[in-house]
């Protein structure tokens, strides 16, 4: 979290989805057992959108489930198989 745009579509690539939720902008990233939202903020001493949170779908999974759901999500956008 804290990561500028730029920086989270290096991380994990572009969004499938982009939606204005003021005062957030949300960017979805989904695989086939989940979906991750990236909720950016607009930083005003950066001037810039910063990420400050997330949110895993489906909800009250483990830790570890939501770290498999993320990296599925991450090797689907470099080309790979979506968990």
């Amino acid at each position: 979290m804290g990561l500028g745009e730029a920086e989270v579509t290096g991380l994990i690539g572009s969004p499938g989805e982009v939606r204005d939720e003021p005062p957030a902008l949300v960017w979805r990233y989904a695989g086939d057992k989940c979906a991750v939202d990236v909720l950016f903020y607009f930083d005003l001493t950066r001037q810039e959108f910063r990420a400050l949170t997330y949110r895993v779908e489906p909800e009250g999974g483990s830790e570890q489930a939501q770290k498999i759901c993320l990296g599925g999500i991450q090797e689907a956008q470099r080309g790979g198989a979506k968990r």
